[in-house]
């Protein structure tokens, strides 16, 4: 089973739980809009999936960047995780009905956020020793993972866009947003870089592994921890 599926499972059976109390009309009223949500979660999730196959399979190709694409690939994904953590914060403060779910996903995008530090720290070195070309062969791996978090936050926003249409406009961001990511990678790997002629130490190689450097629990919880990786990812990206 899907994540995606899963939590629409569990969040249909917490629904109806939280619904129980209500008349059977306005039960049923509210279990059929939510099917017809779940579709608009679904589709939302589908039509991003060709675009991350897109820049993974553009990005799996090669680990060596510009230090200028590696940066604006790697902002440009930090930022969308950043801005859709922040629009599941607003579902949970807006809707109760439907905060676990944004919940869940708001800790997965925190998550990958937190994994992004180490490459930020790397690409700070680099620009302080004015080191030219990135190594990163893990890299396309932490971007896969993003957009897989970004394409579960489109579903939930389909979803609350579907009951409450003034989310549509976060719809429409998140696809925007997916494009210019899939244009950042295609241009990385169309910059030839011969690294025969590669001078000795213009080279800054980051270890092919994903930076899990603390556990989110340990700052008290996902408000406290979110609030501290995005503050610090801030502060490293201001070098």
């Amino acid at each position: 089973m899907s994540r995606a599926r899963f939590m629409m499972q569990r969040h249909r059976s917490g629904y109806r739980y939280h619904r129980r109390g209500l008349g059977g009309i306005e039960e049923v009223r509210q279990q059929i809009l939510s099917q017809q949500c779940q579709k608009a979660f679904e589709d939302a999730g589908k039509g991003l999936e060709a675009r991350r196959y897109r820049v993974i399979e553009a990005l799996k190709s090669r680990s060596f960047y510009t230090r200028q694409d590696f940066e604006a690939l790697l902002f440009a994904t930090q930022d969308l995780v950043h801005n859709m953590s922040n629009e599941m914060a607003k579902i949970q403060a807006e809707d109760f009905t439907y905060k676990g779910m944004a919940r869940e996903e708001q800790l997965q995008l925190i998550k990958r956020m937190g994994e992004s530090m180490i490459f930020v720290q790397y690409l700070n070195e680099a620009k302080q020793k004015d080191i030219p070309i990135i190594d990163a062969p893990g890299f396309w791996r932490w971007v896969e993972k993003a957009l897989s978090e970004i394409e579960l936050a489109a579903g939930v926003t389909a979803f609350m866009a579907c009951i409450k249409p003034v989310w549509i406009t976060v719809v429409e961001y998140i696809y925007k947003a997916s494009l210019v990511i899939l244009g950042l990678a295609e241009k990385a790997i169309s910059v030839a870089i011969d690294l025969t002629r590669t001078a000795v130490g213009a080279v800054m190689k980051i270890p092919d592994a994903i930076g899990t450097m603390w556990s989110i629990l340990k700052w008290g919880g996902l408000a406290v921890g979110g609030f501290f990786v995005f503050k610090k990812v801030r502060e490293l990206r201001s070098g």
